[in-house]
């Protein structure tokens, strides 16, 4: 699952992923003891099952996610507007609930900024005994603050590019048990790293290795003429 305050392109990848989870949370997610602490609100939930849809109040702001069509997979996009909002972008802690058949998965994002709006794909956690991806059954958002003095997920030069899930293997969860029949990795992974950035003791050598060719070069000038 990917998360993007501004546009797809600067989506980036949740930073941990806990599942599979038998149910839904309709009792929220507090009471699974998740190692990214508790205190979670549910803002907004996109129930594409029915018309049993969430629209919340929390710190000033109005919510409502949208997970688009019932399928296998999608984009999501949450909103909100309110006078919290007047001054800048809100630094959230986010978990997101991805349910399918009879069991969901979650997604957490950490120190995101959110503006008013925020962008996102998602990929059905759930597969039948035949291997084949479960429609989804509902979308649900979870928010805290974020901490103020974290970097905001996202928002760096690495963040740039289309966060995808990968195609080898399974991913290993937090928490919770597997589904029967996945295949795949449910857990995305982020963008390849930019090229690396030469160290310090690397430029000295590349340095001295420079003018030792220099001098070389002279001595052999000077013999020429």
């Amino acid at each position: 699952m990917t998360y993007a305050y501004d546009d797809l392109i600067n989506a980036t990848a949740a930073n941990d992923f806990y599942g599979l989870v038998s149910g839904n949370d309709s009792k929220g997610i507090d009471e699974l003891g998740l190692s990214w602490g508790n205190g979670w609100t549910l803002v907004a939930k996109d129930n594409t099952d029915s018309s049993d849809d969430v629209s919340s109040t929390w710190q000033g702001i109005s919510f409502t996610v949208n997970a688009s069509a019932k399928s296998p997979e999608g984009f999501w996009s949450l909103s909100g507007s309110g006078s919290s909002l007047a001054t800048g972008p809100l630094q959230l802690d986010m978990v997101a609930v991805v349910k399918s058949s009879t069991v969901y998965a979650l997604y957490f994002f950490d120190d995101v900024l959110f503006d008013g709006s925020a962008v996102g794909s998602w990929l059905s956690p759930a597969f039948n005994s035949k291997g084949v991806q479960q429609d989804l059954s509902h979308l649900s958002v979870y928010l805290r603050m974020g901490d103020p003095y974290g970097v905001p997920s996202g928002t760096g030069p690495d963040s740039e590019g289309m966060a995808m899930p990968s195609g080898g293997g399974m991913a290993m969860p937090s928490g919770g048990d597997l589904a029967m029949g996945a295949g795949g990795s449910l857990g995305p992974i982020s963008d390849p790293a930019p090229n690396a950035v030469p160290e310090p003791g690397s430029l000295a050598l590349v340095g001295v290795a420079l003018g030792a060719m220099a001098a070389i070069r002279r001595k052999v000038m000077r013999r020429s003429a």
